[in-house]
């Protein structure tokens, strides 16, 4: 207050004015070459707005578009953006229709003429049934039985004897038919190749299934360390490059060290992925053209790199502070007491530490699987973490004080901070 110096709240509501908008331009739409819109702009504030859009395309003379046997059209484009419109001239003189094939009846369809346009350009055709050429049904055979194995109750086959015609179909007996296992028995051991896995036949006793079980990995091609390529293609236009040797084991070309050419004339893909620390790269690539193409695993690094020692890998960028695998991907074993499990890495193979059971009410760990006991003793329901050192932690129980197990830092939000026991890595 200006008279007594009280200083009073008041509460303003101010009411916005209405914009007053007033033409300003006019400009070339975004939208098209030959289109226009008006720019409106508020004497108040300076907003702007466009409205009254307008196309004011430039035709050139025209011409008769491909005449069909519907109608005749003529064809203008605009100068400017290349819009094409169509004027109707007149309608046109019909199809020039004549007889192509007359299609007897068969076991399933009537018979009929086959009529199409002969005029240039149309490739309209039309059916003409022949209602008194009526089908004349299927005459069915039996043309195999076959019976029973392990897994397929006996069944027959019939086909239809009339030529061309091809219905057929198969009634199956499975009354009284019983299921039964597979009695598998080693039929021979087929030895690995430079491109082909060693594996075992079996086959059932009973039947003719049979499985192939892989027991070799491919031995692949042999090339002496001082062996002369046989030839050398260069990559060039339309052509992929690579290096041919002849292998000592089996004898046949093995082609490697592939460069992707120039397709890019041609229908082709080529992808390319980049190789992380335990994952592998590849390089795919195919020219459809050309029929050539080419798929290259490129091989993990096999460790994280660190050159500038800031505890991230300078290719995944994950935490190093435990040790140079990630241990992305884990297995566990039940320790059989009912209570724990250890986990290790399924890459590195490094024990990562006991594991409390985690039980979602049905008894079994949804870890290792391993069944729960009803803990007759102490369940170590509640605990808290002990620090061990940089890489480690103790799972300490509120109510026994026993050292329930024995785990790495885990740091899944990357702040260097342990997730469990909060302490710096």
């Amino acid at each position: 207050c200006q008279t007594c110096g009280t200083n009073v709240e008041l509460n303003f509501v101010y009411r916005s004015n209405r914009h007053d908008f007033q033409y300003d331009r006019t400009e070339t739409s975004e939208w098209s070459d030959c289109g226009t819109q008006d720019i409106y702009r508020c004497t108040l504030c300076g907003e702007e707005k466009a409205k009254d859009w307008r196309t004011v395309h430039d035709f050139d003379e025209g011409k008769l578009a491909s005449p069909t046997c519907i109608d005749y059209y003529m064809e203008f484009t605009c100068k400017t953006c290349g819009y094409t419109s169509w004027e109707h001239l007149k309608h046109g003189d019909g199809h020039s229709l004549e007889i192509v094939a007359t299609y007897p009846a068969t076991c399933s369809e009537y018979g009929y003429t086959l009529y199409a346009c002969q005029n240039a350009d149309c490739e309209q055709t039309y059916k003409v049934i022949d209602s008194s050429q009526t089908p004349h049904g299927h005459q069915l055979q039996l043309t195999g039985h076959f019976d029973s194995t392990c897994t397929q109750c006996p069944y027959d086959v019939y086909a239809c004897t009339v030529d061309a015609c091809g219905f057929g179909y198969t009634v199956y007996h499975e009354e009284g038919f019983e299921w039964k296992e597979h009695e598998m028995v080693l039929e021979k051991h087929v030895e690995p190749t430079c491109e082909y896995m060693g594996y075992d036949l079996y086959t059932c006793e009973n039947c003719t299934y049979y499985n192939e079980e892989f027991t070799d990995d491919s031995l692949g091609h042999l090339i002496a360390d001082d062996a002369e390529p046989i030839r050398v293609v260069e990559a060039g236009y339309k052509q992929n490059g690579y290096t041919v040797y002849l292998c000592e084991r089996c004898g046949e070309e093995y082609h490697i060290d592939f460069v992707w050419g120039d397709h890019s004339d041609c229908d082709a893909y080529h992808y390319q992925s980049d190789p992380s620390c335990y994952y592998n790269g590849y390089e795919d690539c195919y020219c459809y053209d050309c029929e050539q193409g080419f798929y290259i695993t490129i091989p993990a690094y096999g460790t994280h790199i660190d050159e500038d020692n800031d505890k991230i890998c300078d290719i995944c960028y994950e935490g190093m502070y435990q040790n140079d695998c990630s241990h992305d991907t884990c297995y566990s074993i039940d320790n059989g007491d009912g209570v724990t499990h250890e986990t290790y890495c399924d890459y590195c193979d490094k024990w990562l530490g006991t594991n409390l059971h985690y039980d979602y009410d049905d008894g079994y760990c949804e870890e290792c699987s391993g069944h729960v006991s009803d803990y007759t003793e102490c369940s170590h329901s509640i605990v808290y973490y002990r620090y061990v050192d940089e890489f480690t932690h103790e799972i300490i129980c509120y109510d026994c004080g026993d050292i329930a197990a024995t785990n790495y830092h885990t740091d899944d939000d990357d702040d260097m901070f342990c997730d469990n026991c909060y302490e710096a890595l």
